[in-house]
């Protein structure tokens, strides 16, 4: 993710400066979006690793009487 400065001339846009703000590896699935006050980013990383089985626990509250 880079920040980049602008100077606008005459009705044109240049770019002045670039920075690195953080380096993410990027997928087809990559996303991101910036929090309202501007100072932050929310993104998508994608994790290498094998997805943890997800398990749904039923009737859960009849467990609680046991």
């Amino acid at each position: 993710m880079i920040a980049a400065e602008l100077k606008v001339s005459n009705g044109s846009i240049e770019v002045t400066r670039r920075r690195t703000l953080f380096r993410i590896k990027a997928s087809p699935d990559f996303s991101w979006d910036v929090f309202p006050d501007g100072k932050r980013f929310l993104v998508t990383i994608p994790n290498d690793e094998a997805p943890v089985p997800l398990s749904w626990v039923l009737n859960w509250a009849a467990d609680l009487t046991k």
